[in-house]
């Protein structure tokens, strides 16, 4: 007689908090967004410790629903309150995380994302019962924007300050001296647009093929002044010219592709024998099991299921997936002629950084 399974109730209770706890963060992240997006959080950087009435004129938001934001804040641990007094401070060891754009712990990206994420949710479900994917026009209009905005406080933090000079200096060198440099798969042109600045001697190509992410890195280069050195064209890898560049590069890019060997032969194709090609990818394993105990795991799976793999069967491809680990870029890169791929020695959560040459 088969014996029924044994049923252990605290590990049912155990259970029960984790899922408790992921589920209030669910509903809490409303508030988070709400406070990235009115600046509550970036007004508190600045102001040291506030009461109620103080930060409802500093933000122009009515106490009633300050009172019951700063509540959970502080019961979640996100700023502090001090009964003594009725205050409310944002310690400043939370302020990279949540005020400042420009750190590379800014997390005001990630929070932001809850919004786009959550409105694909009814099209994704469609996908798992058809297998099919969703095109950029599928997904919620502010999705280029606020990948950008997820992405930019790393790159402007590391790719022209440690990732080139440090770990590419021939390419620097290049660079410095004057070269033909292109981003493919640019997006909002973050990417390039640092790169122009950092190296005023050369000149760059974004191209990104879809139109709404093109525009916005055309509009970043007249803020920045780069249109003279910087050109962006709407069309996919396809459109590189052959034995132009010195130097490529792709960022954050092959996992979502639906024919990742197609792009990265035509970046084989474009670059000059003595050029360079940088993939950054995530820092992540191709295998569950040694992806269980990553820092990022929880969220970097659930990127994948609603962006990166609907994105590529939208365009008939298998969808890679975020987590495609260092094995598959390798064979990639080989099959699609190159004869050089080398991890740079960057430890980073989130990025792993190739260098591919041919």
């Amino acid at each position: 007689m088969d014996r029924e399974p044994s049923f252990d109730q605290a590990k049912m209770k155990e259970f029960g908090r984790l899922v408790r706890r992921d589920t209030h963060a669910m509903i809490f992240g409303c508030l988070a967004y709400i406070g990235d997006q009115l600046g509550l959080f970036k007004s508190m950087a600045v102001s040291g410790p506030a009461s109620i009435e103080q930060l409802a004129e500093k933000s122009s938001c009515h106490q009633r629903y300050l009172r019951e934001w700063l509540s959970a804040m502080s019961v979640a641990g996100w700023i502090e309150y001090d009964s003594s007094t009725g205050l409310f401070t944002l310690p400043p060891e939370h302020a990279p995380y949540l005020a400042q754009e420009e750190n590379p712990s800014f997390l005001g990206g990630v929070i932001e994302a809850f919004m786009p994420m959550a409105s694909a949710v009814p099209k994704v479900l469609d996908c798992f019962k058809s297998g099919g994917g969703l095109d950029m026009s599928d997904l919620h209009p502010d999705v280029p924007r606020v990948t950008d905005r997820l992405n930019a406080p790393t790159y402007k933090y590391f790719l022209t300050k440690t990732w080139i000079p440090k770990f590419l200096p021939s390419v620097h060198e290049k660079l410095t001296g004057g070269v033909f440099a292109a981003d493919v798969g640019c997006g909002s042109g973050t990417v390039i647009s640092e790169l122009a600045k950092a190296y005023p001697n050369s000149r760059f190509v974004g191209y990104e093929p879809f139109k709404s992410a093109a525009l916005r890195a055309e509009a970043l280069m007249k803020e920045s002044g780069l249109e003279e050195r910087v050109e962006i064209i709407d069309k996919p890898a396809a459109a590189l010219p052959d034995n132009e560049y010195e130097f490529i590069t792709t960022f954050d890019t092959i996992h979502d592709l639906a024919d990742p060997i197609a792009v990265i032969s035509d970046i084989r194709r474009a670059l000059k024998p003595t050029g360079t090609y940088l993939m950054m990818e995530i820092n992540a394993s191709a295998h569950l099991d040694e992806m269980m105990n990553h820092p990022l795991g929880m969220f970097l799976y659930s990127i994948s299921t609603m962006y990166c793999v609907p994105v590529s069967r939208a365009a008939g491809g298998e969808g890679i997936g975020t987590c495609m680990g260092e094995q598959l870029p390798h064979d990639l890169c080989s099959e699609a002629g190159f004869s050089s791929f080398r991890r740079l020695e960057f430890d980073h959560p989130l990025a792993a950084l190739y260098e591919v040459r041919i």
